[in-house]
């Protein structure tokens, strides 16, 4: 209750200084807008009332993510670890990697990295057990390496 008075009076004050400065053809718009203003201030609350005590300020906490800190953080680490993953792969072998799926999981606090599947086109099959030795040796884990059929 206490904000709904600040609040009148801040409007109030506020619309007698702007009529104060406004000169000329503009005084009339000025009072207008500073009116509506103070109505608003003044009927808010009452619509508040009859809406059942519904609070009408907007609700931020809608948009807060549905994921929580560490799914975010996996997630965020899935996103790296493709990409840096699909740049290696381009490096060493000039081949690019259609798809990677990763499986990650925390332990501890840690993000682990699990398992590993690359998905590359039928005609880079050939690199198929070299791409697979090369990740191992690499990362340090195994990964699958599929070839994509057309």
């Amino acid at each position: 209750m206490k904000d709904y008075f600040y609040c009148i009076l801040i409007a109030s004050v506020l619309s007698a200084i702007c009529s104060s400065l406004a000169s000329g053809g503009l005084e009339k718009y000025v009072k207008y807008v500073c009116s509506l203003i103070c109505v608003v201030a003044v009927i808010l609350p009452v619509v508040r009332f009859f809406n059942g005590g519904i609070d009408t300020k907007p609700d931020f906490s809608a948009e807060i993510s549905e994921y929580s800190a560490q799914d975010y953080i996996s997630e965020e680490a899935k996103k790296r670890v493709a990409e840096h993953i699909k740049q290696i792969v381009y490096d060493k072998f000039g081949i690019t990697v259609n798809d990677v799926s990763i499986e990650i999981y925390s332990k501890d606090n840690e993000v682990v990295v699990g398992k590993i599947t690359l998905t590359l086109d039928e005609g880079d099959g050939k690199y198929q057990n070299e791409v697979k030795e090369f990740l191992l040796d690499t990362l340090g884990s195994a990964a699958e390496v599929v070839i994509f059929h057309k």
